[in-house]
């Protein structure tokens, strides 16, 4: 039976008349070039994260190249970053001359832990970038235990991740430095956007100089370094500050869409991404595996014959040509990438719009052979 509902996304933003106002009173203002909005969204987000410091920046892979920078990530160097995850998490590490090292993840939290790392681990390395992918946690205690024993830099990328904890704290305060996305598909969006948090304030300076052509915030027109453009608009950050004020509703749907999910799909062949132990996912994208590449992509395709989209998981980054030359296994994330599906999953997401997709997934098992 065929959908005949409008179509149902993989993710849509989710505004409503705070939105609105907030970027109308950003562009009433007589001096909208001052960064009050900017001052304001990162001030809300220190606060929700639980730092003392935030640096808003133009989008998330630019957080990436300055916490990069930041970290004194140089040619010659080496960064492990986990095979599955978004390109972009290598790119940071390629634009510095450095070298991007892949590791392999967990078969059933699809995340890269010790023992995926330490193998890697050799005189030339410097940094791991732990990404907390599909917004649920890495094993961050026994990553900072690994980074601390072999005196190497631990880098968060939470760009998938807001809202996420691990251990009772918010994820993003367990590394060095962390950095967030606000692309159009994540939690809280404003359009496009990334946030970065360091417990170090020498990191901060330097990160807030970096993004702004490396001028200080003391001396006006005065650059100290060659920095960058990587700022983030006054009206992004508006938008920004409406969002953040939903966070925890927004999050708290995901979580009851992804237990409905296992609810209604627990019979079936399929097999959801789980949880490390003493975390809680913010279910960025509800993702699962099916028993092969065939019967995944079959029932993509029998989901969007009804009108209804999804996406395969992330392919590891070394297929891609540039990152080609990695030679160090990845079984695990190989096989995630050949049979991962995400879901729906953005909170606007309506409880009969769940039932379509549960109903057309056992219908499919119900018609498909596998």
């Amino acid at each position: 039976m065929m959908n005949t509902h409008l179509p149902i996304y993989l993710y849509e933003q989710f505004f409503d008349q705070a939105e609105t106002d907030a970027v109308a009173l950003c562009m009433s203002r007589e001096r909208f070039n001052d960064n009050i909005e900017i001052n304001e969204f990162q001030a809300g987000f220190s606060q929700k994260i639980g730092v003392p410091h935030s640096i808003a920046v133009a989008n998330g892979s630019c957080a990436l190249h300055l916490t990069m920078l930041t970290a004194g990530i140089t040619a010659g160097d080496e960064v492990i970053v986990p095979s599955l995850t978004f390109v972009a998490t290598a790119n940071a590490v390629s634009y510095t001359g450095a070298q991007a090292i892949f590791a392999d993840v967990n078969p059933d939290t699809w995340q890269m832990g010790a023992a995926e790392v330490e193998p890697l681990i050799t005189s030339r390395t410097k940094a791991i970038i732990a990404v907390h992918l599909y917004g649920h946690a890495c094993p961050l205690r026994e990553l900072q235990e690994l980074a601390e024993r072999h005196h190497l830099l631990l880098i968060e990328d939470c760009a998938e991740a807001l809202g996420t904890t691990y251990a009772g704290e918010q994820v993003g305060i367990h590394a060095d430095a962390a950095i967030f996305s606000f692309y159009k598909n994540k939690t809280i969006t404003t359009g496009e956007g990334g946030m970065v948090i360091t417990r170090h304030a020498n990191w901060h300076e330097h990160i807030v100089k970096l993004k702004s052509h490396g001028m200080p915030l003391d001396r006006r027109f005065w650059y100290e370094m060659v920095g960058y453009n990587y700022r983030m608009t006054n009206v992004s950050a508006a938008i920004g500050i409406a969002q953040l004020a939903k966070l925890d509703q927004f999050i708290a749907r995901k979580r009851n869409i992804r237990d409905q999910y296992q609810k209604e799909l627990r019979n079936l062949p399929i097999v959801f991404q789980a949880e490390v132990p003493d975390s809680a996912s913010a279910c960025w994208l509800i993702s699962m595996t099916l028993s092969s590449e065939s019967v995944r992509d079959a029932l993509a395709q029998f989901l969007l014959d009804r009108q209804i989209q999804s996406r395969p998981v992330f392919l590891p980054v070394q297929r891609f040509p540039m990152y080609a030359d990695a030679t160090w296994p990845t079984p695990a994330a190989d096989r995630i990438a050949e049979c991962g599906l995400s879901l729906p999953s953005w909170p606007g997401l309506s409880d009969p719009q769940i039932d379509i997709i549960t109903n057309a997934i056992q219908l499919f098992f119900a018609e498909t052979p596998t």
